[in-house]
C-alpha cells in the first residue's frame, strides 16, 4: 500500500517479525526486492502486568528471551550470511502499533514490511489481523508478503 508519493528508491526498511516462517519470507522477499536498502528487523513483545511491582525483573527476562529468539530467527539456514550482515535488530515492548510507529521514526524507515498468514474475514483473509491493524495506522508505504500455501 502506497501512502506517500515516491521520491526515489526505498532506503530504510522496517520488517516486523513474530518469528514465523511467514515473517522470515517477508524479510527475504524485501531483501531481494531492495538489495541496497538498510534492513531493520523489529520484534514487539508483551510484558504482562507492565508497571506493576516486580515487573521490572520480568521485563528484563522477557527482553533477554526476545533477543535470543530474534537471533535464533535470523540464524535460520534460509537466510544467508550476507543478508544477516545487512540487518539491524530492534526489540520493543508495549502496544504493537505504537512501538512499530516509533521504531519507524527512529530508523527513518520509508517502507514497512510484514508477512501475513491471512486468517478470517475479508480484510483479514487478504492481509491478516495484525497486518490489518498495522496497515491502517502506518504513515509510510507498506509491503505485505503473503505466506505461500
Amino acid at each position: 500500500m502506497v501512502k506517500q508519493r515516491a521520491h526515489g528508491a526505498y532506503r530504510s526498511l522496517l520488517v516486523a517479525t513474530d518469528f514465523s516462517s511467514c515473517s522470515r519470507r517477508a524479510l527475504a522477499t524485501a531483501a531481494d526486492m531492495f538489495p541496497d536498502a538498510a534492513l531493520h528487523v523489529l520484534h514487539v513483545y508483551d510484558v504482562p502486568l507492565d508497571g506493576w511491582p516486580g515487573s521490572e525483573s520480568a521485563s528484563t527476562d522477557l527482553e533477554e528471551q526476545a533477543r535470543r529468539d530474534l537471533e535464533a530467527f535470523l540464524d535460520h539456514p534460509d537466510l544467508s550470511q550476507i543478508l544477516r550482515n545487512r540487518i539491524s535488530i530492534h526489540l520493543g515492548h508495549g502496544v504493537m502499533d505504537a512501538v512499530v510507529e516509533q521504531t519507524a521514526r527512529d530508523v527513518n524507515a520509508d517502507l514497512f514490511v510484514l508477512g501475513t498468514h491471512g486468517e478470517t474475514g475479508f480484510l483479514q483473509f487478504v492481509v491478516g489481523s495484525r497486518a490489518e491493524s498495522l496497515l491502517f495506522w502506518s504513515r509510510i508505504d507498506t509491503l505485505i508478503v503473503r505466506e505461500v500455501p
